[in-house]
């Protein structure tokens, strides 16, 4: 329950400042709650994988964003993130 209410905190803390949280999320994780890494790590990265979405599906619909290139540095970066 204390982790749960931790991360609710931080979350509402970094929002209002509109900050990227993952390396607080990191920290308070394997800091405050002895979780491994590797777990917080996958914590903080499955996160921004929904905030990331909703982000783009937002610009999307407010037609600010050009697809065309938006496929194009993704795709990149999706290769360049395998190849490294």
């Amino acid at each position: 329950m204390m982790l749960f209410l931790s991360m609710l905190v931080l979350g509402a803390m970094i929002g209002f400042v509109g900050a990227g949280g993952a390396g607080l999320t990191i920290t308070l994780l394997t800091v405050g709650f002895g979780v491994p890494i590797h777990t917080a790590l996958a914590v903080a990265l499955s996160s921004m994988v929904f905030t990331t979405f909703s982000g783009a599906c937002s610009h999307l619909r407010q037609h600010e964003v050009v697809v065309k290139i938006g496929a194009i540095i993704g795709i990149s970066g999706a290769f360049g993130a395998l190849a490294g």
